[in-house]
C-alpha cells in the first residue's frame, strides 16, 4: 500500500503549481464570478412577442399581470412582427391570442385560446406558458363563477355579472383561496428556509458545473498512465507482484478519492457562500461523480491513445453538462441523452 501512495504523491507532485491552480480555480470561480453571474441570471428578462388582434380591458388586464413579472419583458407586436421576431431570435417565444378570445373566455370556453409560438431554440419560455395559463384560468374560472350566478338569480345584465366577476376574483388576492400545501417531512426547525435563495435550475446548473469540473480532473490525472508505462514503471511492477490488477484498482481507488474531495469542498463552500435552497445537493453530486469516474475508467480500458483518450474525454463530459442543462430548462427528452452522467444529476430534482 505505501508504494502506490508514494506512485500518488508523485503524480500530485510532479508540478506543483498546477496542484495549486486546480484547487484554487473553482473557489476563485466561486467568490469573485459566480455571485456576479447568479445576480445577472436571476435580473435577466426573457423577451416574448405578445399578439393581440383587439385590446379589451380583459386582455389588457392579462397582459398587464404577465409583464409585471420580474423575469418577462412583454412586446406587443402584430402577427407578422411576432413571426419574424421569433425565428429571429429577438424574443424568445410568442403567445398570440384568438380573436374572439374574451368572447369566448367570458362563455368558459378554454380550448384553442392561445397560439404557442417557439423554435428548437427556445429554451426560457416555458415558465412564460405556465404564467399565461395561471391567468387565462384565472378569468375563465372568475367567468364561469360570473356565468353560474347569472344563471341560477336569471339576471344577465352586464353590471350583475360583472359584480360577480369582481367578487370571484377577490378570492385570488393576496393569494388564492384554494392551493395546495406541501409540508416538508423534516421539521422547519431542522430545515430552516433562507430567504432571497437562488433559483433551483440555477444551483443546479452550478452544481453540475462542479461535477464536471471534478470529472476533468479525475481524467486528466488518468493520463500520468502513459508517462509511467513509457519509464518502464509497469513492467517493473509486473516483476515484482505478478499481476497490475491491483496497482489500478488502488490508482483508481485514489484518484476517484481526490476528485470526490475537491467536489464536496467546493460544494460545501458554495452551500456556505451562496443563498441556495436546502436539498441533497453535495450527496447527489457525489454519486454523479462516481458514476463518470467509473464511466471515464471504461472509456480509458478501450482509448489507450492518450490524445484520443482527452479528446473523447472532453466532449462527451462537456456535452454532458451543456446537453443536461437544456434538459433541464426545456424539459425535453430523449432516449439518448440517458447516457449522460448529467442528466441523471438534474432528473433527481
Amino acid at each position: 500500500m505505501g508504494t502506490y501512495l508514494l506512485l500518488l504523491h508523485k503524480l500530485i507532485h510532479q508540478n506543483k503549481w498546477r496542484l495549486v491552480f486546480i484547487i484554487l480555480l473553482p473557489f476563485f470561480l466561486l467568490l469573485a464570478i459566480v455571485p456576479f453571474v447568479a445576480n445577472t441570471v436571476e435580473q435577466s428578462e426573457v423577451p416574448i412577442a405578445w399578439v393581440a388582434d383587439e385590446e379589451t380591458d380583459m386582455i389588457q388586464t392579462l397582459a398587464k399581470r404577465i409583464d409585471e413579472h420580474p423575469r418577462i419583458l412583454l412586446f406587443h407586436l402584430n402577427e407578422e412582427e411576432a413571426y419574424r421576431a421569433v425565428s429571429t431570435q429577438e424574443v424568445e417565444a410568442a403567445f398570440m391570442l384568438n380573436p374572439n378570445f374574451q368572447d369566448d373566455i367570458t362563455a368558459g370556453k378554454i380550448r384553442d385560446q392561445i397560439i404557442w409560438i417557439r423554435t428548437e431554440n427556445s429554451v426560457l419560455d416555458t415558465f412564460v406558458k405556465e404564467k399565461v395559463a395561471a391567468e387565462v384560468m384565472r378569468f375563465t374560472l372568475n367567468s364561469k363563477a360570473a356565468n353560474d350566478l347569472a344563471e341560477l338569480t336569471r339576471n344577465s345584465s352586464e353590471e350583475q355579472w360583472q359584480t360577480a366577476f369582481e367578487h370571484s376574483d377577490s378570492y385570488w388576492e393576496p393569494e388564492p383561496l384554494f392551493q395546495m400545501e406541501f409540508v416538508s417531512s423534516r421539521n422547519e426547525a431542522e430545515q430552516p428556509l433562507r430567504e432571497n435563495a437562488i433559483d433551483d435550475q440555477l444551483a443546479a446548473g452550478l452544481f453540475g458545473f462542479w461535477i464536471w469540473y471534478a470529472w476533468i480532473i479525475f481524467a486528466i490525472q488518468l493520463l500520468v498512465l502513459d508517462q509511467w508505462k513509457q519509464k518502464g514503471l509497469f513492467i517493473r511492477l509486473q516483476v515484482t507482484s505478478g499481476s497490475l490488477k491491483g496497482f489500478y484498482g488502488r490508482f483508481y481507488l485514489l484518484n476517484i478519492i481526490f476528485s470526490v474531495l475537491i467536489l464536496v469542498a467546493i460544494c460545501m463552500l458554495t452551500t456556505l457562500k451562496l443563498p441556495i435552497s436546502e436539498g441533497p445537493w453535495i450527496v447527489n453530486s457525489f454519486w454523479i461523480l462516481l458514476a463518470a469516474c467509473l464511466l471515464t475508467i471504461l472509456l480509458r480500458q478501450v482509448l489507450w491513445k492518450r490524445n484520443v483518450f482527452l479528446m473523447v474525454g472532453i466532449v462527451y463530459s462537456l456535452s454532458s453538462y451543456l446537453i443536461g442543462v437544456l434538459t433541464m430548462v426545456s424539459d425535453s427528452e430523449h432516449w439518448w441523452q440517458q447516457f449522460l452522467p448529467h442528466v441523471w444529476f438534474y432528473q433527481l430534482f
